[in-house]
């Protein structure tokens, strides 16, 4: 019986390495961090209390397991980010965006993500704005994919929405003009 190669997009066997995520240590060896190309640009939203926090710490430290450089930016409405201090104390590259959203202060954010880009080149940057920033999708992924496409490969807007909070999903939905656009993930914290 002669083997034929696998239909693209089919998935492997339920036992096989690949679907236990358990790769062999030669597989592992050949993967390499980006040495040219586009970073990877995700972006985690919500409201506060909603998990953004956590779910780049856990995202992040998922891609530096795997071999990839990991950048952080991280913003809020005051000055003294409590965020920034934990991750970086955490071992991760991060920049902080204080005194204004991602919207108002998006140069801040192209500009924290060239110092990350000369500090460490990070293969993927992950951005958690402030939770008051609600249209991020017109003010933010959109100008960086038209203005810096060349740089960036921009993901669709993650929003992680705390389902304890029976206003959260719906002051997210009344707040965004452009939730029709949103075309990435929306994740929810269990109760």
């Amino acid at each position: 019986m002669m083997n034929t190669p696998k239909a693209k997009g089919q998935r492997p066997k339920p036992d096989s390495p690949v679907a236990s995520g358990q790769l062999s240590n030669a597989k592992m060896a050949e993967h390499r961090p980006r040495t040219t190309g586009k970073a990877r640009y995700i972006m985690i939203g919500g409201f506060l209390g909603a998990g953004k926090t956590t779910s780049v710490v856990r995202l992040a430290q998922h891609l530096t397991d795997q071999g990839l450089k990991v950048g952080l930016i991280t913003n809020d409405q005051g000055s003294e980010l409590v965020d920034t201090a934990m991750l970086r104390s955490r071992g991760f590259a991060t920049e902080e965006i204080p005194g204004g959203c991602f919207c108002c202060r998006f140069n801040s954010l192209v500009d924290a993500a060239h110092k990350l880009t000369v500090a460490t080149r990070p293969d993927v940057f992950i951005a958690e704005p402030v939770g008051s920033c609600t249209d991020l999708v017109a003010t933010v992924t959109y100008p960086l994919r038209r203005i810096y496409g060349d740089n960036f490969s921009i993901a669709p807007l993650s929003v992680l929405v705390d389902t304890a909070s029976q206003t959260g999903l719906t002051r997210f939905v009344e707040a965004s003009t452009t939730m029709t656009t949103l075309v990435g993930p929306v994740m929810v914290k269990p109760k």
